[in-house]
C-alpha cells in the first residue's frame, strides 16, 4: 500500500492534512486492499490519482476549492460526466463525494 497526503493547494476540499488512505477507505470503489495509489501528472484544476485494488483500477479526481473562482461547478461536472457515461462517450462515474470535491471514474 502506498500512502500519500494531499499537498497544500491541491485537493483543499478534502483537507490539505488529510491522509489519502482515510479518504479512499470511505468509498466502495477504492476501499479494497491491497491498494496502490499513484499520482497522474497533468491535471490543471484537479489532482488525479490512479488507484488500483483487487477490484480493478479507477481514477480519483480531487478538486481544489479554488476552482470555483474559475466558474467550475463540480456538481454540474458530476451530472455531465454521468450523462456522458450513460451515452457511451465517457468514463463511468463510480463514486462521488460532493462536499469533498471527489469524483471517481472507471
Amino acid at each position: 500500500m502506498h500512502s500519500q497526503a494531499v499537498p497544500p493547494g491541491l485537493g483543499d476540499s478534502v483537507g490539505a492534512d488529510r491522509d489519502i488512505d482515510a479518504l479512499l477507505d470511505r468509498m466502495p470503489s477504492t476501499s479494497g486492499r491491497p491498494r496502490s495509489v499513484e499520482d497522474l501528472p497533468g491535471g490543471l484544476t484537479n489532482r488525479n490519482l490512479k488507484v488500483t485494488t483487487p477490484a480493478g483500477c479507477v481514477v480519483v479526481r480531487l478538486s481544489d476549492n479554488a476552482t470555483s473562482l474559475l466558474a467550475i461547478d463540480r456538481g454540474n461536472e458530476h451530472v455531465n460526466s454521468t450523462a456522458a457515461a450513460a451515452a457511451g462517450v465517457g468514463a463511468a462515474v463510480v463514486d462521488y463525494l460532493p462536499g469533498e470535491g471527489v469524483l471517481v471514474i472507471r
